[in-house]
């Protein structure tokens, strides 16, 4: 009702959900959007527990950081949606993560500095010892994610290869990167395939009509070696978007099935 009667930009404060846990960078989007308003409902009530919320949050420190995972919280939450679908294979996905895993070295010099990348943060008082938190946090998440995604590490080449096989340098390390990837791959026959299929122009022209899946499935049976990689990482999982996806259905029909039933 305090946010109706201000017209506040928002109408509702929201509550994080654990299940859908993108929720929580909306919540402190929405959070820090309103927080005047919160901070004058908090100072209307009597119970103790408002008012040690309202000091927390008159403390300009406490509003520096929640505006810093504001920022970063955002940035995680569009890796998160660019993971998600059914049509990503998993050589994008692991490009996707690769290219997040250098920003947290990106935003150490820029939340120190200019802020380009934290928009939120850039307009609120920063103190050395709210940053000195905000470097550690940092830190701590560009080793989070060396840890975490270190076993999923497919070869450069071996990724522009399966993308893209035109684009390949057929004398660099693609052919044995892809042995070393598939050791069951034969080094002479992959690069003498490699070689076939830059050379074909009918190959190129199928490339740019059908899609990635079609033209490794449908247009190389010859090539035995490059399809056989090929088809190797584009059926590998990437993602639970499609498990997950099947227990939405599978509610949608049981939820429909039970309301049937009670009718």
């Amino acid at each position: 009702m305090l946010l109706q009667e201000q017209e506040a930009a928002y109408s509702d404060v929201l509550q994080h959900n654990d299940v859908r846990w993108l929720s929580r960078g909306r919540v402190l989007e929405r959070y820090f959007a309103l927080r005047k308003e919160v901070s004058e409902f908090l100072s209307s009530q009597k119970s103790s527990k408002a008012k040690d919320l309202l000091a927390r949050m008159q403390k300009p420190d406490f509003i520096a950081q929640i505006a810093f995972l504001c920022d970063i919280m955002g940035h995680l939450n569009t890796l998160n949606l660019q993971l998600q679908g059914g049509g990503s294979s998993v050589a994008e996905i692991i490009e996707k993560v690769s290219v997040f895993g250098v920003n947290p070295d990106l935003f150490l010099p820029d939340v120190m500095g200019r802020k380009i990348h934290f928009p939120t943060l850039r307009n609120v008082p920063v103190s050395s010892a709210a940053m000195a938190g905000m470097k550690g946090l940092l830190k701590s998440l560009a080793e989070n994610f060396t840890e975490r995604f270190n076993d999923f590490k497919i070869p450069k080449q071996v990724i522009l290869f399966v993308r893209n096989p035109f684009a390949v340098d057929v004398s660099g390390s693609c052919p044995a990167e892809a042995k070393a990837v598939m050791p069951g791959i034969d080094e002479a026959a992959f690069q003498l395939e490699l070689v076939q299929i830059q050379s074909s122009d009918v190959l190129k022209a199928k490339f740019g009509e059908e899609g990635l899946c079609e033209f490794w499935a449908h247009s190389t049976h010859q090539f035995h070696h490059c399809r056989r990689l090929a088809i190797y990482l584009l059926t590998m999982f990437g993602c639970t978007y499609i498990c997950e996806s099947g227990f939405s259905t599978m509610n949608l029909i049981k939820n429909q099935s039970s309301q049937s039933t009670h009718g």
